[in-house]
């Protein structure tokens, strides 16, 4: 992957659409104060359609969000992968995802359990995990890096991890670094009453591994 597959890719109206359905669903949702800007979305729905990725590893499910899309039949996934130890996010999975039963998501509860993946992967996505190498272990030449937000610690490790497999990847970032104000509503007895606005950074990085 090149700078000049960088450079084809964008967001279409489809893929503002997605984004935008699976944002207002998983808004009402209990725990959505955490979930991906809308920005983030729109450029993960891009990324899905454009590049088909196979096999994924999600570095923290949270309430679903980014698990819903990748799951969803139009983009090709056959495995994924996804972290989450927080009790009331892998709950929170069970109810908010279309089907949490479905054969090809697997979720990972420990560290340990990332020895669990034995292929390469084509997507890393990056919103949270274990921070742990293990987690960048399975890259390989082609392999796509998204991070969500900044993530500065978790770049500096897939970076670390990279560089000791005698491979590299050159972020570039998607978006800006400007704030935005971001409403959402805290849940008393599971209904969303209290409205919270949050600032949020609407940008993303993008990465394609490649040997050093």
């Amino acid at each position: 992957m090149t700078n000049d597959v960088l450079s084809r890719f964008s967001v279409t109206p489809e893929d503002d659409e997605i984004a935008n359905k699976i944002y207002k669903r998983f808004l009402a949702y209990e725990g959505s104060e955490h979930i991906a800007n809308p920005s983030t979305l729109r450029w993960f729905a891009a990324l899905l359609r454009e590049f088909r990725p196979v096999n994924i590893l999600e570095l923290g499910a949270g309430i679903g969000t980014m698990t819903e899309m990748m799951l969803m039949g139009n983009y090709g996934a056959k495995t994924v992968f996804t972290t989450e130890s927080n009790d009331f996010c892998l709950n929170a999975l069970q109810k908010n995802l279309t089907n949490p039963k479905d054969p090809r998501l697997h979720i990972l509860t420990t560290e340990s359990d990332l020895n669990k993946i034995t292929k390469p992967l084509d997507l890393i996505v990056g919103d949270g995990g274990f921070y742990s190498p293990l987690e960048f272990q399975n890259s390989k030449p082609g392999t796509i890096l998204f991070f969500d937000g900044n993530r500065s610690k978790l770049r500096t490790i897939a970076h670390d991890t990279l560089t000791k497999k005698q491979l590299k990847c050159e972020m570039q970032k998607l978006g800006n670094d400007e704030k935005i104000a971001v409403w959402r509503f805290k849940h008393v007895l599971g209904i969303p009453l209290i409205p919270t606005r949050k600032k949020q950074r609407v940008s993303c990085w993008i990465g394609f591994v490649k040997p050093e």
